[in-house]
Parts: C-alpha cells; sequence; structure tokens
C-alpha cells in the first residue's frame, strides 16, 4: 500500500469527526422521541463533552441530575406503571376484560415472554 499524505489524513479525521456529530445527532433525536428529553443538542467536543466539562466545572452527568431531566422522566415512567400495574389488580379481582384480553390471558404471555427470556439468559450464562 501507498503513503496516505498529511492532507488525505486530515480529511479523513474530518470526515470522521462529522459522521461522529451525525451519529450522535440522531440518537439524540431517538432519546427525545423515546424518553421525553427536551435538551438541545449541544457539540460536546471529542470526547463525548468531557473537554467542555473540565472548563466550565462540572460534568455531564452532574449537569443533567441539577436539571432533573432524568429524574422527571422517571417519575412519569414510574407513574404509569403505577397505574397499569393498578389497574391489571382491579381488573383481575372484577374478573373484567379489556377488548376481550383477560388477565389471565395477559398473565401467560408475561410468563411464555419471561420463560424466553430466562431461557436466553441461562445460555448465556452457560457460555461463561
Amino acid at each position: 500500500m501507498g503513503q496516505i499524505d498529511t492532507n488525505k489524513k486530515l480529511e479523513l479525521v474530518r470526515s470522521i469527526r462529522m459522521d461522529q456529530q451525525s451519529n450522535r445527532a440522531v440518537l439524540n433525536n431517538r432519546e427525545q422521541l423515546i424518553y421525553g428529553n427536551t435538551r438541545p443538542l449541544v457539540s460536546k467536543g471529542e470526547v463525548y463533552g468531557l473537554e467542555s466539562a473540565v472548563l466550565t466545572g462540572t460534568m455531564p452527568e452532574e449537569a443533567a441530575a441539577k436539571t432533573g431531566g432524568m429524574l422527571k422522566s422517571f417519575k412519569i415512567r414510574l407513574l404509569i406503571a403505577v397505574v397499569l400495574f393498578a389497574a391489571y389488580v382491579f381488573l383481575d379481582r372484577t374478573g373484567q376484560s379489556v377488548m376481550g384480553i383477560t388477565t389471565k390471558q395477559v398473565g401467560e404471555a408475561i410468563a411464555a415472554e419471561s420463560k424466553e427470556v430466562f431461557d436466553f439468559a441461562s445460555k448465556l450464562f452457560d457460555l461463561f
């Protein structure tokens, strides 16, 4: 293979950095869709914002914890989980169904799904 001159190396590094920034933007958009995170995308620097964190004196995780964005999302997800569980228990006690689906069918589906997960985990841990 031939030698690569310095300009080609710089161009390659620049294109890799642009691809990384593009990937970060895509991931940030997906994070906003999934977790409801409304933080704007800021340039995070070379190593995921660690250089800028050193300059400002805060680490990225600390800044996110101070704004409460992660905790707010967790509270909402916890509330939804509690409401769904309460609805499941209520429907189970009264024997009612929702759109023709009973709690017995839901329990069977969960058991089948968890069996697949446990089987996968046992095979995974058998490898080690």
